[in-house]
């Protein structure tokens, strides 16, 4: 990304940011879900390519419908047999797990990749984390009191439909966070110095490494992130299936088993009441003070509990090292192409209508 931002600078300083997040989105997800180094940033003739375009149109247009009747009319959507699929990511995307995994099973290779902890477990061998050593959050989210059905099997079909989904919520999810990141750093330049700051001193104070712990026990970086989340909740709403009833405490509602229970997760992130003066882009929110004042479930950007998003840790880690190197690298300001207010598109997903064009400027 650094390398591909100095070559277009040679050209311009006005430089459309967005295609290039998702390049690295999809970069990626590539590499650790299947081991691929795709190179997206000089290979335009990469299969990812077509890919990429494919995902994106999922979440547009008429599929937004779709989404609509599959998940509140099933029986109907089963009827009139939709679906949304990515048919040239579904095929290539299976044909990509099949041989990888014969291929890692017949000659016995491991790699630390989503695909090869899919092929441990099928395999039997994948072993339970040290509960002791689990976070709050990490704990939440263990499944409790739920039987397991030892009949289900974890064969091929099943590795092909986890391997699509996460790259399918990895890539799309990843490239929004990093493209609104991105452009309120740039809108933001108190922010974006104050995070400049943070990085060069962890830097400096490093001998110039630039670890997994050390970018994960950064505080402003990590106030960004969890702001721009907050501020562009990059899905609206995340949805349970109750499993016994339930009253609402303090009302006459009873949530009846078997009902679906939408949780507007953007609503929450822009009420006045958790977020005073909500549409401000505003880091010291999460401060540890600050968000001990908030209830837990004021802040669900990947939902909580043990159905909650499967790729939260690595997407956040993804974030992180990527705005990390691009403030430690360019400094980013606003320029006659850069749209404000932001404008976002009509689609399921939240992204913004207009690319993302900023200057860039070498910090060194």
């Amino acid at each position: 990304m650094v390398k591909c931002l100095n070559d277009q600078l040679l050209l311009k300083n006005e430089i459309e940011l967005r295609p290039m997040m998702v390049d690295l989105a999809m970069d990626i997800i590539a590499s650790a879900a299947f081991g691929i180094d795709t190179n997206l940033f000089e290979d335009r003739n990469s299969f990812f390519v077509k890919i990429q375009k494919d995902i994106q149109q999922t979440f547009s247009g008429r599929n937004v419908f779709k989404f609509f009747l599959i998940s509140k009319f099933p029986k109907l959507a089963e009827k009139l047999k939709l679906a949304v699929t990515i048919p040239g990511a579904d095929r290539y995307v299976s044909k990509l797990v099949i041989e990888t995994l014969h291929h890692r099973e017949k000659a016995k290779i491991n790699r630390d990749d989503f695909l090869q902890l899919m092929l441990e477990t099928k395999q039997g061998k994948l072993k339970a984390e040290d509960e002791s050593k689990l976070d709050a959050y990490e704990k939440d989210a263990k499944l409790k009191d739920v039987p397991v059905d030892s009949e289900i099997s974890f064969d091929d079909d099943v590795i092909i439909a986890q391997s699509m989904l996460f790259f399918l919520a990895g890539f799309d999810t990843v490239e929004g966070l990093l493209t609104f990141a991105t452009y309120e750093l740039g809108v933001n330049p108190g922010v974006q110095e104050t995070l400049y700051e943070e990085l060069k001193a962890a830097v400096d104070e490093n001998d110039g490494e630039f670890s997994y712990d050390i970018v994960n026990n950064l505080e402003y970086l990590n106030m960004v992130i969890s702001e721009t989340l907050r501020l562009h909740s990059i899905a609206v709403r995340t949805e349970r299936t109750c499993t016994k009833a339930y009253k609402v405490p303090g009302t006459d509602v009873t949530l009846e088993k078997d009902m679906l229970v939408t949780i507007p997760s953007y609503a929450i992130h822009h009420d006045p009441e958790y977020y005073p003066n909500p549409e401000k882009f505003d880091p010291l929110r999460f401060t540890k003070e600050n968000i001990s004042k908030r209830h837990p479930f004021a802040y669900q950007p990947f939902g909580h509990g043990p159905r909650n998003c499967i790729g939260n840790r690595f997407a956040l880690t993804e974030a992180k090292i990527a705005m990390a190197q691009l403030i430690l690298n360019f400094k980013l300001e606003p320029c006659e192409k850069t749209v404000t207010p932001m404008v976002l598109a009509n689609q399921a997903l939240i992204k913004p209508r207009d690319n993302i064009c900023l200057k860039v400027t070498p910090r060194r």
